[in-house]
């Protein structure tokens, strides 16, 4: 068999010798045209074909029959053979996932993630299932480190999607990712801070930073024109996070989540701000809210529950809009200037809540607005500004609006109202 084998191998491999010459054929003319040489080879490729089906059909009818412990060993291998067998079908091994790009983000070691953290002796906020840790990277870099629990294989692996996903682009309002550390129950992202940095006596380091929900607690009075620019700003961040995931060849139709609320919107000393602490839900479709409320954990002042799509606290599957819902509730804390949950008259009250149903009863729910962060002159700009919020908090995702129609207006409402503060005033809106 091994000789007829062989002997059929030559005879194909001297009609596809002839077709060679025939190609290398010093005389243009004489040359076959490239459709009579396609048409030759594909001859020659059915013809072998024939010949491998029937010799193999053959050996494998007297091989079934015969009682050869050779059986045994075949039935066993781990993967399928590759080669033909008749109208067989022919198995092909799996190709290895493609290596993920991390771009230029740090791999850090262990030993390196100590020296930022100092040790982890500088805990930021620790909340779900998630600490996050200030940190100092070379000299004067102030950075945040998130420390997350992994408990599964498909935690692990969204880790390293999130990872190579933010690190596509960068962009100013967004609290970009520099670098992680990665270990099989732990992992750790480094993010950018906007913290101020000072050594103290004892030469430990001191971190001054603020976020959008403190500056609103704090009763801290900012113009609107300025309030304005942070929502557009909030925005872009935003857009350019949903745009990640759309950039991403590997991402096998995951929901970003942008964890959006006014806690994770870092202020620096000019009130630029960045958008912190970005999520990838992979975990068929349930996001960081739906784990967050299974944990029965105590909600905070400025937990993602107040900041929640309702179709997202319901367990229904999360939807890249529900986004939107949470940032009308941040632009309801802008143009407020009232927390998402806050006190007066002796009870609680929550935002969202209190908006709508003036909103329903007056569609201009100014009384529930802090009387010193507007003025008169604002009520057009804060008209417009209500709309696209009641817009965001529609329940029907369909009726609302998309991340770049919110952007585009919001920045021509902030310019419209610059403007006009400057032509009737001369100077930016002054709020006493």
């Amino acid at each position: 068999m091994m000789k007829l084998q062989i002997m059929r191998n030559i005879k194909f491999l001297n009609e596809i010798g002839k077709l060679a010459a025939k190609c290398l054929n010093l005389d243009v003319k004489m040359r076959p045209q490239m459709l009579e040489v396609a048409d030759c080879l594909r001859t020659i490729r059915k013809a072998l074909r024939r010949a491998q089906g029937n010799m193999s059909q053959g050996f494998l009818s007297r091989w079934m029959r015969s009682p050869s412990p050779n059986k045994l060993i075949l039935e066993k291998q781990s993967e399928p053979a590759l080669r033909y067998f008749g109208d067989l079908k022919v198995f092909t091994r799996q190709s290895e996932p493609a290596p993920r790009y991390f771009g230029d983000l740090k791999v850090f070691t262990r030993q390196e993630m100590e020296e930022i953290t100092r040790n982890y002796s500088m805990i930021f906020r620790e909340e779900f299932n998630e600490i996050l840790y200030n940190g100092v990277v070379g000299k004067d870099c102030p950075v945040i480190v998130k420390n997350i629990a992994v408990c599964s294989e498909t935690e692990r692996e969204n880790f390293l999607q999130t990872m190579s996903i933010l690190c596509q682009k960068k962009h100013r309002n967004v609290a970009n990712v520099i670098g992680f550390h990665f270990e099989e129950n732990i992992c750790k992202a480094v993010y950018e801070s906007s913290s101020d940095l000072s050594l103290l006596d004892n030469e430990s380091i001191s971190f001054t930073s603020r976020n959008l929900y403190e500056t609103i607690s704090s009763r801290q009075k900012l113009a609107l024109s300025l309030r304005l620019s942070i929502a557009a700003q909030c925005a872009e961040g935003l857009v350019h996070i949903h745009s990640l995931l759309g950039e991403d060849l590997h991402s096998n139709g995951s929901d970003l989540l942008a964890n959006f609320r006014s806690a994770n919107i870092f202020l620096d000393k000019n009130f630029m701000p960045k958008v912190f602490n970005t999520n990838l839900s992979t975990f068929l479709g349930v996001s960081v809210v739906q784990q967050y409320i299974s944990a029965n954990k105590f909600y905070d002042p400025g937990s993602k529950i107040y900041y929640s799509d309702p179709i997202d606290v319901a367990g229904l599957q999360f939807n890249p809009k529900s986004d939107i819902y949470s940032f009308g509730i941040v632009l309801l804390e802008l143009i407020t200037w009232k927390p998402a949950k806050y006190f007066s008259g002796g009870k609680t009250h929550v935002l969202a809540t209190d908006f709508l149903e003036a909103y329903r009863t007056s569609s201009s729910p100014l009384d529930i607005f802090d009387k010193e962060v507007y003025n008169k002159q604002d009520m057009f700009f804060l008209q417009e500004v209500i709309t696209i919020a009641v817009e965001c908090l529609q329940l029907d995702l369909k009726n609302r609006p998309e991340l770049n129609h919110i952007l585009s207006r919001l920045q021509i409402i902030a310019e419209a109202q610059s403007c006009f503060t400057r032509k009737h005033t001369g100077k930016p809106t002054s709020l006493r």
